[in-house]
């Protein structure tokens, strides 16, 4: 028997990977071995080219976790700080630390499939939060992955670049180069 948590599984990887090549993001991959990681995109962007179709490729890679349900994300609780939103928890630290220790931008993508729509956070170290026996995230009901957050998204996608230039004429470094 196939069980509906696999299903609901492979529909939320499906929509999440329509999501993002709709903003137009280089269409997420997933890697042929299971690392605890979903799949790799990369940013794109699609504002540089004035109007036109297109966009340029920013050569930012970004690792992405998706979690699908068909009721849990229709319905955001208060996260705190009146933010609407949804708290992840794992009971040990595994998959957090997994996650942080790749070093590129990775994000947690909660797939409503039933409204097909996909919230996320960025995974990073001050956004986790110890519980005693494992740990947690919050990922907002307004972070959706849409049009309306591709700035921010790009933001992420570029957060953790890092050029060192060398040679006769180039040294230095370049940080938040913007898209």
């Amino acid at each position: 028997p196939v069980h509906a948590n696999t299903m609901t599984g492979s529909l939320a990887e499906s929509q999440a990977q329509v999501m993002f090549t709709t903003l137009g993001w280089a269409p997420p991959a997933k890697l042929p071995q299971d690392i605890g990681t979903d799949f790799v995109t990369f940013a794109r962007d699609v504002t540089a080219h004035e109007g036109k179709e297109g966009a340029w490729d920013i050569g930012a890679p970004v690792f992405l976790q998706i979690k699908g349900s068909r009721d849990w994300y229709r319905t955001p609780s208060d996260g705190g700080h009146g933010k609407p939103g949804w708290w992840v928890a794992e009971a040990n630290t595994y998959h957090f630390d997994h996650w942080l220790s790749l070093g590129l931008p990775y994000l947690l993508v909660l797939v409503d499939v039933t409204n097909q729509v996909g919230y996320w956070a960025e995974v990073t170290g001050q956004a986790i939060v110890d519980t005693g026996k494992g740990r947690k995230i919050f990922v907002p009901a307004a972070q959706t992955v849409d049009a309306h957050n591709l700035e921010a998204l790009n933001r992420v996608a570029v957060s953790r670049r890092r050029y060192d230039l060398e040679g006769a004429v180039w040294e230095g470094r370049l940080n938040d180069l913007a898209p």
